[in-house]
């Protein structure tokens, strides 16, 4: 392929937020170069003027003044760099993990599907392919407990009460986000998989994202979850100290054998979730043109 012909393939990883998404494309970019792939993540995604709406020319800020003045069609050879696959991997194109003071948006990633349609008309207009979406998703009480953490660890704590309170797990609805994906015009394949099987599906979904199988996963996680004392700690200090102290927290308290991760829910609602989650599975896996993997 030459230096200014278009990719064929265009994948976009739409994450979401917590469901190893980190972890994916940490194995990715370990992994390059892959042949006739081009890559580019939050590394590249997430530099000044850089986003995919700046660089397509759909800013999510109207006002705002980095919008590229390439043309999609130069955009989309600049990023692909002479490579027939092109993967874009941002969550954060799908929207915000959490709005106003801890509470998740609803519906589930409602600016997503908007976002993905400017995207895939823009690059049919410049002679690009449907675009083929790549997501993960958790069981929701699990994907909230895992955004609390993610909460504290950031410039602002919220009880634990109190986003109970903001984000009963029904909030966490798969099947309308990706029934909305689904139908967009310009989207071609669209492929989802269980966070809690990504370990097991860790070759699919490498050949799913990037063609090929031959991607090794670092043996860390990236952002592991906060344990019980480190949650205790934050909370008992959240009105004396700053940012520094949570990470402080959380370093010298990590997760042991006697200190578990913190759970944000009960027996009874974990229960309740799983089943929720469980509905929802099926009918994701049963839905036309989705490629739902299992272990």
């Amino acid at each position: 392929m030459t230096s200014q012909a278009l990719p064929s393939t265009i994948v976009l990883h739409l994450g979401a937020h917590k469901t190893a998404s980190t972890h994916l494309q940490h194995a990715i970019m370990a992994a390059l170069p892959i042949d006739d792939v081009a890559f580019a993540g939050p590394q590249t995604l997430r530099q000044p003027g850089a986003s995919l709406p700046e660089r397509f020319g759909f800013p999510f800020d109207p006002d705002s003044a980095d919008v590229s003045t390439l043309t999609p069609h130069d955009a989309l050879v600049e990023l692909a760099d002479g490579a027939d696959r092109l993967v874009l991997s941002e969550e954060t194109f799908a929207g915000k993990l959490q709005r106003g003071w801890g509470r998740i948006p609803t519906p589930l990633y409602f600016t997503a599907p908007e976002r993905v349609r400017q995207f895939a008309r823009i690059i049919a207009e410049a002679g690009g392919p449907a675009i083929d979406l790549c997501l993960g998703i958790r069981n929701p009480t699990d994907y909230l407990g895992s955004a609390y953490s993610q909460i504290l660890n950031g410039n602002r704590v919220v009880e634990p009460e109190k986003y109970r309170e903001k984000n009963p797990y029904t909030v966490v609805d798969w099947t309308d986000y990706i029934g909305r994906l689904r139908a967009i015009s310009g989207v071609g394949a669209l492929t989802v998989w269980r966070q809690e099987d990504y370990a097991d599906l860790f070759p699919q979904v490498c050949e799913a994202m990037v063609g090929t199988r031959d991607v090794v996963p670092p043996s860390e996680r990236i952002h592991p979850r906060l344990s019980e004392q480190a949650v205790d700690a934050i909370l008992l200090a959240k009105r004396f100290t700053g940012p520094d102290f949570k990470r402080i927290a959380a370093d010298a308290l990590p997760i042991t054998a006697d200190n578990p991760p913190y759970d944000l829910y009960d027996a009874t609602t974990h229960a309740a979730s799983r089943s929720f989650y469980a509905d929802q599975c099926a009918t994701i896996a049963a839905m036309a043109d989705v490629t739902f993997l299992q272990a």
